[in-house]
């Protein structure tokens, strides 16, 4: 359909069937010239489609790409993940993933990022802390929103300030400080070793060894070598995204005859969906009926990783030593454990299932 040129200067319209006037700019850029349509009446009138056009010059002269410019917040975190999908943890695409939904996706979602500004991002970090949820759930959000915005430039979407390191988060500690008594430990261990679910069983006896959850449910059973007794931990599965090999203690490799070795594959598979984790409901229902058993009714399943790196303080390890053992890589970040227990012995792990582990199990 033909276009009538406007008063304006690269601004056109043409009619639609309703005769309604649909205002296109022509854009001539990088020795390109591009038709773009900006909107019909009466929603745009002649004055308002000229300073779209001229807004989008700007944003080109700025250095933006026409294709991205107008492309939302969710638009472009979809794009983020892509582009980290195989530089990151399964875990951390998960978390952010789920935190971006929850909070970030119905209130700035809709918008562009050069629309967004940090008062808009404050409210939902302030929202989050007077909703009483953790500390940490806000300085999550702040890093999505810094990590969304640092990523603009590889879009082509320059000089748009990175609004999310304004945000302001309240000073906080997460330190938590597990002290169990030896009938607490022995419960848990009771709770754990006899526990029915051979599956279940299985990664809660290697969560005892000082791994993370995400750790172990990521593992594949070819970072296994049972000739040579260790097992890898993969920077893609790590927190810190770094590679470890730790040994198989006698408790792991009796714990994975009994469950069932494979050669390949996950290693907890879930029973649902095959070929994924087992999901967050599911170990969330498992760890209930534990903190049932033992009574312990406050003790998260992260906090198996505190009772490792506890007893290994209390019996007289070195910090570096506790710190090897949970995967840290400095031994300030095991500092925490020596508010709990202080004492030495030999091995960590193999000596905190002599200690704990039930007799008949």
């Amino acid at each position: 359909m033909a276009l009538t040129k406007t008063k304006y200067d690269g601004l056109y319209y043409r009619i639609d069937k309703n005769g309604k006037k649909v205002y296109v700019a022509r854009i001539y850029k990088n020795g390109r010239d591009t038709t773009k349509t900006l909107g019909k009446e009466p929603n745009l009138n002649l004055k308002t489609a000229n300073k779209l056009r001229l807004d989008i010059l700007e944003e080109l002269e700025s250095g933006h790409s026409l294709k991205n410019i107008k492309k939302n917040l969710n638009d472009l975190f979809k794009e983020y993940l892509e582009l980290r999908k195989n530089t990151v943890t399964d875990t951390y695409l998960y978390a952010s993933e789920k935190n971006y939904h929850k909070y970030l996706k119905d209130v700035i979602g809709s918008k562009q990022p050069k629309d967004i500004t940090t008062a808009m991002c404050q409210k939902i970090i302030n929202d989050i802390l007077d909703s009483g949820r953790a500390p940490q759930t806000a300085k999550s959000i702040k890093e999505i929103i810094v990590a969304i915005y640092k990523f603009l430039p590889e879009l082509g979407i320059k000089n748009i300030e990175n609004i999310g390191r304004a945000i302001k988060i309240p000073k906080f500690d997460n330190t938590r400080v597990i002290e169990l008594t030896e009938d607490e430990n022995k419960k848990l261990f009771e709770a754990i070793f006899k526990y029915k679910d051979i599956k279940i069983r299985t990664i809660f006896i290697w969560l005892l060894h000082g791994r993370r959850k995400g750790e172990v449910l990521n593992i594949r059973w070819e970072d296994i070598d049972f000739h040579n007794n260790i097992y890898t931990i993969d920077s893609k599965i790590s927190k810190i995204n770094k590679t470890f090999q730790y040994s198989l203690t006698d408790t792991l490799i009796e714990a994975l005859k009994e469950y069932g070795i494979k050669e390949s594959g996950l290693v907890f598979e879930s029973s649902v969906k095959p070929g994924q984790t087992i999901g967050k409901c599911g170990m969330d229902y498992h760890w209930n009926k534990i903190r049932i058993a033992t009574g312990l009714a406050n003790l998260n399943m992260h906090d198996l990783r505190h009772v490792v790196g506890g007893y290994g303080v209390n019996n007289g390890f070195t910090l570096e030593v506790v710190g090897k053992t949970l995967g840290h890589t400095t031994a300030n970040m095991t500092q925490r454990y020596s508010k709990v227990h202080r004492d030495s012995v030999k091995n960590v792990v193999d000596s905190l299932f002599e200690a704990y582990k039930p007799s008949d199990s």
